[in-house]
């Protein structure tokens, strides 16, 4: 999330829990829940749940939410530790079958051929560990740092590293041929190539 989407959400309205900022800053960052349920393999109705559970704790603390982190951020870990409730309550259905999975907006102009390799990167994201899946779509979807990702998943700055690192090998696997040959997925924790 860039800055300037947390500065588009009044936070002295949301403080005093005002409905129209509530609404406004659920428009703001319900695509960051729901895309962070994708990503964690949960089906539509699950990532309803998790949107609608998500905005209610929100709600709830926003009161007493300090502004020590990046309004996103904060989101981030509600919308995670809700997620891996979710998760719990709901396993995924059925013999393996993937959920829909988006990538991030392919802009006007990509080919067919970038659109399916976007999706299969980001299909199998949805196949990795939770915590590797919520922290490579955390760094590399949504361009939280490395120290905003940890904030978020309320883990050391080593631990996401490692999940980073972990989350790119297993992709090289799950992707075969793809991971060597599109130019699209390099493993590099300082270059933000997937999808």
């Amino acid at each position: 999330m860039t800055p300037a989407v947390d500065e588009q959400v009044d936070l002295t309205a949301l403080r005093q829990l005002d409905l129209d900022a509530f609404r406004h800053f659920v428009a703001t960052y319900q695509h960051l829940v729901l895309g962070l349920g994708q990503t964690l393999g949960l089906g539509p109705a699950d990532r309803d749940d998790l949107a609608a559970e998500t905005f209610a704790v929100a709600y709830r603390m926003l009161p007493t939410f300090r502004g020590d982190s990046k309004l996103s951020t904060w989101v981030y870990k509600i919308a995670y530790r809700t997620a891996l409730k979710v998760r719990q309550r709901y396993p995924r259905r059925g013999g393996g079958e993937m959920p829909e999975v988006e990538g991030p907006a392919t802009p006007a102009g990509e080919d067919m051929e970038t659109r399916e390799t976007t999706e299969a990167i980001w299909s199998a994201v949805a196949r990795l560990d939770p915590e590797q899946a919520a922290a490579i779509d955390m760094f590399y979807r949504r361009g939280l740092s490395v120290e905003q990702v940890a904030e978020a998943m309320a883990k050391p700055e080593g631990t996401i590293k490692t999940l980073l690192f972990r989350g790119r090998e297993r992709l090289k696997t799950l992707l075969g041929p793809l991971a060597r040959t599109s130019g699209r997925y390099d493993g590099k924790d300082h270059e933000r190539s997937v999808g």
